[in-house]
């Protein structure tokens, strides 16, 4: 504004001041123009960190697709998979029954079990969830409630596959039903070996089967309230684990709690059994039924049952047969209270430590997965 009043006020203005003028004109169009070059490095410079942060952002997204944005059903989704896809799952409920692809995928709820539900339809023989034998370890099945009918089969299902199952609740009966239940997870003709964490497991005939020389790794499992009942004889018939056939299965810090006549049933099975509870069985905590099987145990306790083993089972070098003092069993609730002598009792060898770098509390809640739950 004061250079254009200098200008309106003198008209004879010398050439030399119309040529520094003229300079000074230029001068701000030089600036000016530097301005704008400044500002368009700078909006370049900005795209080009909104492009790295989106990149950021999709690269953390971990999901190909999402039920139910991009498929109504959860197995409409796995059938649009290719390997090494991630079907990620909102909350909700869903209906099964569904079958996993041929390749490895993994199916994820976004918020946990807690609030995402998959129900048996109700068929007689049902599977709700089931894995062919090309399922490897790579294969994930995480964080979802299952729910069986009196009907159902298995509620899952891997037959000859070797999935990694990981935080979920099995759970055979609806609210309110009493009758036969079926198989909570059933492992039949596993070439590999099944991974199973931090799993809770309830309310069916068997917990776990495993039959045809199969194997199954579990870590931090609660195995408890698996009573049945059989309608061949009639009566109560119910294990934690049943297993056979040359079967191999191997459980660390884990809960069997409650399981109607046996916590874990061996009829021609090897098990070995590490930093791990079994409690309150009405004829045997853990039962090896056939001569020339392996049972390995170990910093165990076991305590409640009517008698802690059968036939060729006894106890390890460091099992104790104390009270675990679980908070509240009646609520599910199997932490270790304060007092409980299960704490910092496991094995001391380091690749048991819990996440604090303490040594391991027996049961569900101990070892380097507890953080899990």
């Amino acid at each position: 504004p004061t250079e254009d009043d200098d200008d309106a006020g003198d008209d004879d203005t010398t050439s030399d001041d119309d040529d520094e003028g003229d300079d000074d004109d230029v001068g701000e169009e030089d600036d000016a123009a530097d301005d704008d070059d400044a500002a368009d490095d700078d909006a370049t410079s900005d795209d080009d960190d909104a492009t790295e942060d989106d990149d950021d952002v999709a690269d953390d997204d971990p999901c190909t697709f999402v039920v139910p944005d991009d498929a109504a059903t959860i197995q409409d989704g796995l059938d649009l998979t290719n390997p090494g896809d991630t079907v990620c799952v909102m909350a909700g409920d869903y209906m099964g029954p569904i079958l996993f692809p041929a390749h490895n995928i993994e199916l994820i709820s976004i918020d946990g079990a807690e609030f995402t539900h998959l129900y048996s339809s109700g068929v007689v023989g049902e599977n709700v969830v089931t894995f062919g034998g090309t399922n490897t370890n790579a294969t994930l099945f995480q964080g979802f409630t299952v729910h069986g009918a009196i009907d159902t089969n298995s509620l899952i299902f891997a037959w000859g596959g070797s999935p990694t199952l990981a935080n979920l609740d099995i759970l055979c009966l609806l609210d309110g039903q009493s009758n036969f239940s079926g198989y909570g997870l059933g492992v039949y003709q596993s070439s590999g070996t099944v991974l199973v964490q931090n799993t809770h497991i309830a309310d069916c005939q068997f917990g776990i089967t495993v039959f045809g020389g199969s194997t199954i790794e579990g870590e931090n499992l609660i195995v408890e309230g698996n009573t049945g009942y059989e309608p061949f004889y009639g009566t109560e018939y119910g294990a934690g684990v049943r297993a056979g056939n040359s079967s191999n299965l191997t459980f660390t810090n884990s809960v069997f709690d409650g399981n109607g006549l046996v916590g874990l049933l061996m009829l021609n099975a090897n098990l070995t059994l590490i930093n791990s509870i079994v409690t309150n069985h009405t004829q045997f905590g853990v039962s090896m039924e056939q001569s020339g099987t392996v049972f390995v145990s170990d910093f165990n306790a076991y305590h409640g049952n009517a008698t802690d083993f059968g036939f060729y089972a006894a106890y390890g070098p460091s099992d104790s047969t104390l009270d675990p003092e679980y908070t509240d069993p009646t609520l599910n609730d199997y932490t270790l209270q304060s007092s409980s002598p299960a704490i910092d009792s496991g094995s001391p060898a380091s690749i048991y430590d819990d996440p604090d770098g303490t040594r391991n509390d027996k049961g569900a809640y101990g070892g380097p997965l507890a953080w899990s739950w």
